[in-house]
Parts: C-alpha cells; structure tokens; sequence
C-alpha cells in the first residue's frame, strides 16, 4: 500500500505540467487572406457585342487606347470592369501567381486557414476613388474593398484577415489601413506583408511617362511606346508611383542626368543643373518648367509634358504614404528583391542623326536628343531596395536573386520583380508569417545581401537597326518572342536565361546576364544602317571591363554573333553582311572596325540588294578601287584621300542612276549613303 501511494504521489507530481499546460489558452490559428495584387496584375474587361473584350492582358494596341483616361484621370471607357488577377501570361509565357495562388488554396484546404481571397481593382484609378466607388464588377456592380475585408474577417478563425500585397497592392494597402483605421476597424488586420511595393516611387515610372519605354520588366508586354506614353499620361496611378520626396532622402543616384557635353541639352542644364536629384527638380522637368514644347505623340525622343494637375494631386498621397506607420499591434513585413540590374535614372545624351535624302545634294547630318538607362544591383528589376524597405523600423526580408535563378538554370524560367510571388523560398516565407513559423527559407536573409566582387555580370547596350537574342548552352532565350496563334501588334519579351533581362530605350537595346556559362550574342539586321555594340563586364557593382564594336555596317537578314563569357577575355564578333552563313569579317574586341573590314562588309551589302549582275559588278569595281588606294602609299596623303573621296562620290552617283531607274529601292539607296557616309569619316581619320 505504501509502494502504490508513493507511486501515486510521483505521478500526481509528473503529470502537473502537463495538466497546466493543457489548460492554458492556445492562440487560435490562423487569419484568412486577403491579397492586392500589382499594377497590371488585375485583368480589365470590357462587354462586346458578343463576346467579352479583355483589354488587359491586351492583344493588340487599340485594347490599351480602350483604356485611356481623360486629363482629369476619369475612364473615357466607363464599362469596364474586372474580377480577377493575373494567374499566367499567354500561357507559355511566364507564371504570375499562379503557383501563388495555389500555395494559398492548399493553406484553405488543409484547414490552416479558413478563407482566401484575391481582390482585383481597376489599377488605373486613384488610391481614393478605389476605396470611396468601389471596384466596378461585370453587368454595372461593384465591390467594396473594406466590406470585402469586413466579410473575411467575420469568417476568420482568429477574426482578423492577413493582408499580402504584391507591388503597387502595396501602396493601396497603406491606403485601405488609413481608411479602416479611420473608421476604427484596423484592428480587423492582424498583419501586412508588402512584397516588391515601391513604397518611395520607382525610376521606371519615370521612363514610361516620358517616353513609354521601360515596359519590358513588367510583365513583359511591349506596347507602342506612344500609346504607352499617352495612357500613362492621364492615368493617376503613375503618379503615384514617381518618386516621391522621401525617395530623394533615401536615394543618392540621381533619377534624370543631363551629359555635360551635349550642346542640345543647354537648356534643360540651364535649369536643372547637371542632374535631378530633388523632388522640386523632378517635379519642373516633368511638366517642361525650361519651356520644351509638349512633343506629338509619335516624338517619343522628347520627353512628354505630363500632366499638372494630376501631379500636384498626387503629392498629398506621397505624403501619406511616405509617413505612413502602422497602428499598434499590428505587424508589418517587407520583402524585397536584390541583385537584378534596376533601373536607377536616366541619362539624357546626344546622338548625330545622318540623313541622306536623293533629292539634297549632300547628306544631313543634325544632332538630335538620345537617352539611355542607368542602372543599380540593389533592386528586383524594378524596384530599388530603399523604396522596397520604405518602412524603417519593420521587419525586412531579402530575396537574393542572382542565388534563387542560378538553381533554375536549363529550366528556362528566370524571376524578377512581376513573378517573385512564384518564387518557392518567398511562398514558404509567406507560409511562415501566416502560420507564425520561425524558419528562414533558402535565399532569403534578413540583411541586405552584399555585392561579391567574384559574380560577374555582363551589359549589352546596342544601337542600331538590329534585333538583339541571346542564347544560352541550354537553349534558354532572352529576348522579343512572337506569340503563335495570336494576332497582335504587340511584342512580347522572354527571360528564360537565369538573370538576364532584354529592354528597348531610346534609341538602344539593352540586355544583361550573369556569366556563370557562355553565352551566345545574336544580332540580325532588320535595315540597311551601321551597328554599335557596348559590352560591360561588372565584378559586384564595380566596372571591371568594357570594350566597344563601332559603326559596323549591316542591312536586313545581316547576322552578328559572339560567344560572351568575360569582357575581359578576348571577344571575337562574326560579322555575316549577307546572311549567307559565311563571315564577312571577324573583329576583334577593342579594335573597332577597320576600313577594310568595312569594305569587306559593304560588298556583302551589296550583294543583298538584287542588282542586275552587271550593276552589281560596276558598283563592286568601284568598292575595289577604294581598297586598291586604301593599299598604295603615298607620299602625298591629302591627294589620296581626295581620291577616296571622289571614288566614294562615284559611287553615290551610280547608286542614284540605278535608283531612278528603279534598279534599286529609294530607302536601301538612301541606307547606303549613310554606310558611305560612315565610311567617308572612318577615312578621314
């Protein structure tokens, strides 16, 4: 008996513990979800005749025109409506969030949480009518974006909804907090996940509203840069996303640099000084306070006058946003992407503009304004960190992107900024957060990834009437692909190599890749001009090497190919003038085009413009004489070159003769004159 009440006792001890501890409140998990997705990232929707129009993800130009907005930033279109996010692009062409959006399904379905819900709205419109008009539904209804949180809320296991926005989601979940706070509902969100959001602004959006260029690092859609410069234009989401004054005190790059040796650009230095580096300055140069003339819509070179009124409207919810905290108890998250080329600013420059039109006596030369982008690494492809992190005393996570993409090499699939919610470690951090778990993904850190002078990156820039491709020993493409099946005017852009990104500004294309395998560099000629090439190599975020092809000649069906690995390695370009397959010249890096080789290239032109055999022949003599000159020596330089001169203008003539016989078509007569006019400087020198 005294054995069994001993034992008894001990029991009675052990089990107290765990009695407690049976007893004590666990807190109830965990909070339904609501998710605000990008700019972009709803699909819009106008009814047919019919069939339904999408206007976005859009087909054709004429669905964007659908979609502008008057100068008070009002629809012109007053039907159209949305009811869902993006999922995928086109299919084949690259995942949104739809492995996101079954990562929440399968939390739904496990009973973690008890309700999703993805709120779409019209991106185009104010923070404010959003939230005041509701978003407009099919058949003339609406939702309202604080009930639908309300409803979910109600429903949750906790009462409380978890808030996950995704880029410009972000800035309308500032908005919507203000407002549920103001209404004393903001203990309704337990906590906000902002992902990618440009709490600051973003540089791009200064692109696009200037020259509708910058497009391709969305979701990779290429709309005519008129139209996209036109709709942007009057839609009060892009001002919203300008930088805003905090940006400035957080940023030291300049947004807009204008080259010191630039004599075109007196005007906007005059004003502006070199460079924009306040919010006052950017604020002047976008509505032309030096007094530029708003340009046509076609001039997309100029940079557009934006609109007053919808600018000054915005600064007030810059102002909001920028100051913005989060009420007590409730939990903020930031996440951003790192490693990817971000556009930083624009650097205005000048360009000389060669004309040579058969009814002047001479070519044209004038200088006209060019631009091009400039670039940081601590940024997802579109946003810089500092707007990415825009709230200082909240937790911050860091998505390494260079690290994340590599493990996805031969998969032809690459993330940036519009598909990092597809990004597996970011999913399980989100996980994470829902189901308060302490766990750090893979790629994922809570400091800011520092740059490693051992990853080498190259940059392209080319300008020139060329198509830019690259390959890698995968197969995996970037670059513009046509979309099979579908009628449409408007491009689209695939990133399959790890890190690599393809964009059009100005004048130029530019496109970026890691070095980690070679890579394979192909430019075909789309007309009759001269191409520059612009190769950088960067150890971290340092220049570690560059080198340059210059005015190397080509015309349609021309093809230029290299095999990139390091710029400070040799790089050979195989110059292929008529497409034939074989080379035409082989030019070696940081020796620029000779004058032979020049000529070699030329002839290959030539015999691309289906001249009468004996035309041709005439036209190949004259070629020929030229390198018989370029081979004498003479004691006389001077007389040389003038007899360069005058075969080069022989040459001309022929080349008018056979056009006005109609031998020759007027513009490849007037593609020529401007390689010979090339020549004719390279001969000078």
């Amino acid at each position: 008996m005294i054995g069994r009440s001993l034992f008894l006792f001990l029991l009675s001890i052990i089990c107290v513990p765990f009695a407690v501890h049976a007893d004590a409140p666990i807190p109830p998990c965990c909070s339904s979800v609501a998710f605000l997705p990008a700019l972009e990232g709803s699909r819009l929707y106008q009814p047919g005749f019919l069939f339904e129009n999408r206007l976005w993800e859009p087909n054709t130009n004429a669905d964007i025109e659908k979609l502008f907005l008057n100068e008070q930033g009002i629809p012109l279109n007053n039907d159209i409506y949305t009811r869902d996010a993006i999922d995928e692009v086109y299919g084949a062409f690259g995942n949104i969030y739809k492995t996101f959006f079954e990562s929440l399904n399968a939390l739904t379905q496990g009973g973690t949480i008890r309700a999703w819900q993805v709120l779409p709205y019209d991106w185009r419109l104010d923070l404010s009518t959003l939230l005041t008009d509701g978003v407009s539904l099919e058949n003339g209804e609406h939702y309202d974006l604080i009930k639908a949180i309300e409803d979910l809320a109600a429903n949750s296991i906790t009462g409380k909804v978890t808030l996950i926005a995704h880029s410009n989601g972000g800035l309308l979940a500032k908005k919507l907090m203000d407002t549920l706070t103001s209404r004393g509902e903001g203990n309704l969100i337990d906590m906000i996940i902002l992902v990618a959001v440009p709490q600051l602004g973003t540089p791009q959006t200064i692109a696009v509203m200037l020259h509708g260029q910058g497009q391709e690092r969305g979701f990779g859609l290429i709309v005519y840069e008129a139209t996209a410069r036109t709709f942007a234009e009057n839609m009060p989401a892009g001002y919203n996303l300008l930088p805003s004054a905090r940006y400035f005190a957080q940023v030291s790059e300049p947004v807009v640099t204008f080259d010191a040796h630039a004599s075109i650009l007196a005007p906007y230095r005059s004003a502006y000084g070199d460079k924009i580096d306040s919010f006052a300055e950017l604020h002047d140069f976008l509505i032309g306070r030096e007094g530029r003339v708003k340009p046509s819509p076609n001039n997309i070179t100029t940079p557009n006058v934006l609109n007053e009124t919808l600018l000054d409207r915005a600064i007030p919810t810059h102002t909001l946003l920028d100051d913005w905290t989060p009420p007590a108890g409730i939990s903020v998250v930031q996440i951003a992407g790192w490693g990817l080329d971000t556009l930083a600013g624009i650097n205005y420059t000048e360009r000389e503009d060669i004309s040579c039109p058969l009814v002047a006596v001479a070519c044209i030369k004038q200088k006209v304004i060019d631009y091009e982008p400039t670039f940081v690494i601590d940024g997802d492809g579109t946003v810089v960190i500092p707007s990415a992190i825009g709230l200082s005393a909240n937790k911050k996570f860091y998505l390494n992107f260079p690290l994340y993409n590599e493990e996805l090499r031969g998969l032809r699939v690459d993330r940036d900024h519009s598909s990092i919610l597809e990004v597996q470690p970011i999913q399980e951090l989100i996980k994470n957060f829902i189901t308060h778990t302490e766990a750090l993904p893979r790629d994922v850190t809570i400091a800011e990834p520092i740059p490693n002078a051992n990853d080498r990156r190259l940059r392209l820039a080319v300008h020139s009437p060329v198509s830019l491709d690259l390959y890698d020993e995968y197969g995996a493409h970037t670059g513009i692909v046509t979309r099979v099946g579908i009628p449409s005017n408007i491009r689209s852009v695939e990133n399959q190599i790890p890190n690599s990104y393809y964009l059009e500004f100005g004048e130029g294309k530019y496109a970026g890749m890691s070095t980690s395998g070679t890579t394979t560099l192909l430019l075909t000629g789309k007309e009759l001009g001269t191409v520059t090439l612009n190769l950088t190599e960067l150890a971290g975020d340092q220049v570690a090497a560059s080198t340059i092809f210059s005015d190397i000649p080509v015309t349609a069906g021309s093809k230029l190919t290299a095999n990139l690995s390091l710029v400070s390695e040799e790089v050979t370009l195989q110059v292929d003038a008529d497409g034939n397959g074989t080379a035409d010249a082989t030019i070696a890096s940081g020796q620029g085009v000779s004058t032979e080789e020049f000529l070699s290239i030329l002839k290959g032109i030539m015999r691309t413009l289906h001249l009468p055999k004996v035309k041709e022949q005439r036209i190949m003599r004259s070629i020929e004489k030229v390198e018989r000159l370029l081979q004498k020596e003479s004691k006389k330089e001077f007389r040389r070159k003038e007899r360069l001169g005058r075969t080069l203008d022989r040459l001309v003539k022929n080349l008018k003769r056979f056009e006005k016989k109609k031998l020759i078509d007027t513009g490849d007569v007037a593609g020529v004159m401007v390689v010979i006019e090339k020549l004719r400087v390279n001969l000078q020198k």
